[in-house]
């Protein structure tokens, strides 16, 4: 068998059998919600804020609801 013949017919093959594979389809709606801020306390320090707000089936369901702080530093430049 030519090499180009054995290749075409493993890529025939490959093709047949990957139509099968999205059968299952989910009907899962998720929504999120994202805020973040970085925000300047003086010159040289800051606040970095972050809020998401998830939820199944649209805003139906609660899933999860995650706060995050932290503290920017300001280097000076050259």
């Amino acid at each position: 068998m030519k090499p180009r013949v054995f290749f075409q017919a493993i890529c025939i093959m490959m093709l047949s059998l990957s139509a099968f594979a999205q059968k299952d389809i989910s009907e899962q709606q998720h929504a999120w919600l994202m805020y973040f801020g970085n925000h300047r306390i003086s010159d040289r320090w800051g606040l970095h804020t972050e809020y998401q707000w998830r939820r199944a089936d649209g805003f139906e369901h609660w899933q999860q609801s995650l706060l995050r702080l932290g503290v920017d530093y300001y280097a000076k430049n050259g």
